[in-house]
C-alpha cells in the first residue's frame, strides 16, 4: 500500500543538501507527492526537482496569499503568463487562496488574486489547491459564485467547522487533511469521524504542521503515514480503507 502526499513543498530551501533524502524516505511510503507553488521566485526550484523525479513528483502552479501584496497584479500577470505556458505539465493550480490571520491589511488583493487564478484555473480546466486559515467564510461565498459552480479543487490544512467542511464538500470541493489533526488541542479530531472519508484527501503540508510525535520539528512527507493511521483510529476504520479511498479521490480530483 502506497501513500499520496497532496501537498508537499519539498522544494523550498529549508531541505538543503538534505533533499534527496527527504524524498527517498517519502518514496518508501508515497507513490506520489504533489508539489503546489508559492511564489514566482519558487518556480524554477519547484520543476527543477519535478523534472529529477517525474512520474513521483507533480507540480502545481499560483501564487499564495500570504506572498500578495500591493505588487498583485504585477505576480498575477506573470503567473498567468506561466501557468498557460506549462498547463500540459501541471496537475492543478494552487496554493491560492485567503490568509487574514495576522491582519487584513490585503485581504482586497488576495480577493483579487484569487478570483482571478480561480479564472484560470477554469480556463484550462485543472483543480484548485485553496490555502484558507481564518476565512471559510468569506471563501465559501466566492465557490458559491455561479462563475465558480464547476470548479473542482480541494480545501488544503482544512482547520474549519463541522458545518463549513459540509458546505464547502456541497460545493464540490475535497478537504485536505495533515497533521493538524494530531495535535492534542485541535477540534479536528472531533469532527473528523462526522466527514465521509470519500470527500479527504491525505497531506503533509511539509515542511510545516509535523503530526505528533514530531511536533515542532521540520515535516517531511514520509509522515503521511502518522496522519492516515490518526484518520483511520478516529474514524474507526482499516488503514488500508483510508489509503485505498483516498488515493482514488487524488485521481479523480488531479488524474495522476
Amino acid at each position: 500500500m502506497y501513500y499520496i502526499d497532496t501537498h508537499t513543498h519539498l522544494f523550498l530551501p529549508i531541505y538543503g543538501n538534505n533533499i534527496k533524502n527527504v524524498i527517498d524516505r517519502a518514496l518508501q511510503v508515497n507513490k506520489k507527492m504533489i508539489l503546489p507553488n508559492i511564489d514566482l521566485s519558487t518556480i524554477n526550484k519547484l520543476f527543477s526537482l519535478c523534472d529529477q523525479y517525474k512520474n513521483f513528483l507533480y507540480p502545481m502552479l499560483g501564487i499564495h496569499p500570504m506572498y500578495i501584496d500591493n505588487n498583485h497584479k504585477y505576480l498575477i500577470s506573470k503567473i498567468e503568463k506561466i501557468i498557460y505556458q506549462k498547463s500540459k505539465s501541471i496537475c492543478g493550480i494552487g496554493e491560492i487562496g485567503l490568509d487574514t490571520f495576522y491582519n487584513r491589511k490585503y485581504f482586497y488583493n488576495q480577493k483579487e488574486a484569487f478570483l482571478k487564478q480561480l479564472q484560470i484555473a477554469k480556463n484550462i480546466s485543472k483543480p484548485v489547491s485553496i490555502h484558507c486559515r481564518h476565512d471559510y467564510n468569506e471563501l465559501i461565498d466566492i465557490l458559491k459564485l455561479k462563475e465558480n459552480k464547476y470548479l473542482k479543487g480541494v480545501v488544503h490544512c482544512f482547520s474549519g467547522n463541522l458545518m463549513q467542511a459540509n458546505k464547502l464538500i456541497e460545493l464540490g470541493f475535497y478537504l485536505g487533511i495533515g497533521g493538524l489533526l494530531t495535535f492534542n488541542n485541535c477540534h479536528l479530531s472531533k469532527i473528523i469521524h462526522k466527514i465521509n472519508i470519500n470527500n479527504i484527501i491525505l497531506e503533509t503540508d511539509s515542511p510545516y504542521l509535523s503530526p505528533y510525535p514530531f511536533r515542532g520539528q521540520q515535516n517531511e512527507s514520509y509522515n503521511i503515514i502518522y496522519v492516515a493511521h490518526a484518520i483511520a483510529k478516529l474514524q474507526n476504520k482499516s488503514i488500508n480503507l483510508i489509503i485505498n479511498i483516498t488515493n482514488k479521490n487524488v485521481f479523480n480530483l488531479f488524474k495522476i
